[in-house]
């Protein structure tokens, strides 16, 4: 009933899984932004598992990591317990020593954190209540930003670490390590000189830690004669080859194709799924219909989050922050294609070009997230909606009204959505 799917749609669905014995599916980024979020990703994990096609051959598998080699370290079971969450905001969660950062702006504001390092990271355009947030930011005592290029959050800042790019640094795909289609790695060297001005990222985390005092970053005793083979031969000490091995391949090395019956080993409590936990349970319970219009976000080809979203200096077609709406939807709105729009939420507001898009559900209206000038985490809020398991801002299914730009009454679309 929450999703309007035809039941004839879902019986063959059902019809088709218990033919085949096996299914894979996947969430994405609007369901993990959504209220349902939690929800929907154990419905689809429980799918899998009461008809085997978790860590079984002939279903999905979980990757281990050639670096993070997790098939064959040991693990102790979870109770789902978050931890402490920050004192400004104690209904949030803490887990793995990590805090929400819905509860950022409210930390600064009571005094409990004055100095923030951003590495690689936008928070103007992905943190909610941005005409809060700015401000707040600006009181900070440090601010500082490692980055690559100038954004948002550097015009902010008290420091700039300069940090070499992905070019003029030794590599290995660490954080995509547990992402490729096989179980493989690849040491890269520099590309080109490193420019003078530049430091590799890490060399900066150790400055501050001597300077500190707060003890030397592993493996690197001393930032001045440290070097960025010396932090990869760190990462890839749990791997699957030695790091001279992987440093004298001229190509990438495969370990193995997909490795199956790790999990139910070494991570499941006696072998066996817990598939109905109570707090998810009561989530399901508690879902209702989302308002008549609401907010979805979407992804584009040509930028990823805040990256790319600029020329760089090169002449390149670029993704437009443009607002998609149903037709009919825009009728009622008196909206027109290529007109410029204000859409509302409870939090905030921001303006851009409508663009029709019949394939659009009624009901919905998509901005994608990342740019400055149309900033979809204008809308989004700190406090309305936060997940209390997660901490997770809720990005997708907000409430909002829409109205063309020479003014007019806020209207909210009423039409059923099929």
């Amino acid at each position: 009933a929450l999703t309007g799917l035809d039941s004839r749609d879902i019986g063959a669905l059902a019809e088709s899984i218990r033919r085949h014995g096996t299914v894979a599916a996947q969430t994405g980024t609007g369901v993990s932004m959504s209220a349902a979020a939690n929800v929907t990703e154990w419905l689809v994990w429980a799918l899998h598992v009461v008809t085997g096609s978790y860590d079984r051959p002939g279903g999905m598998w979980f990757h281990p990591g050639f670096l993070k080699s997790l098939d064959r370290r040991d693990f102790v079971p979870s109770a789902g317990q978050a931890e402490p969450g920050p004192r400004s905001r104690p209904d949030l969660p803490r887990r793995w020593g990590e805090y929400p950062c819905a509860a950022l702006a409210d930390e600064i504001e009571a005094g409990n954190l004055r100095a923030l390092i951003v590495v690689g990271g936008n928070p103007l355009t992905s943190l909610p209540e941005v005409s809060r947030l700015r401000p707040l930011l600006e009181r900070l005592d440090v601010l500082a930003v490692a980055d690559i290029r100038h954004t948002d959050t550097t015009e902010l800042a008290t420091h700039v670490l300069a940090c070499a790019d992905q070019l003029e640094r030794s590599d290995v795909p660490h954080f995509v390590d547990q992402f490729q289609a096989e179980v493989a790695t690849q040491y890269t060297p520099p590309v080109v000189r490193r420019g003078l001005d530049r430091r590799p990222m890490w060399w900066c985390f150790a400055e501050l830690a001597a300077r500190l005092g707060v003890g030397p970053l592993p493996g690197i005793p001393d930032p001045a004669r440290g070097s960025d083979d010396d932090v990869i031969a760190g990462l890839t000490g749990r791997g699957r080859q030695s790091f001279e091995s992987l440093r004298s391949s001229p190509t990438a090395v495969v370990s193995d194709a997909a490795v199956f019956g790790w999990v139910e080993q070494r991570v499941l409590p006696d072998g066996r799924w817990r598939l109905a936990p109570q707090v998810l349970v009561e989530q399901l319970r508690s879902l209702q219909n989302p308002a008549p219009l609401v907010l979805v976000p979407r992804r584009q080809p040509r930028h990823l989050n805040s990256q790319l979203r600029d020329r760089l200096g090169v002449e390149r077609r670029l993704d437009d922050p443009d607002v998609l709406v149903h037709p009919e939807d825009a009728a009622e709105l008196g909206l027109t294609d290529g007109s410029r729009a204000v859409v509302r939420s409870p939090s905030g507001r921001l303006v851009g070009t409508v663009r029709f898009d019949p394939g659009l559900r009624r009901g919905a209206v998509s901005v994608p997230h990342g740019f400055a000038a149309v900033n979809a985490a204008a809308l989004t809020s700190a406090t309305i909606g936060v997940d209390p398991l997660t901490g997770m801002v809720l990005q997708s299914g907000i409430p909002v009204t829409g109205e063309p730009v020479d003014g007019g009454p806020a209207v909210v679309a009423t039409a059923p959505r099929a």
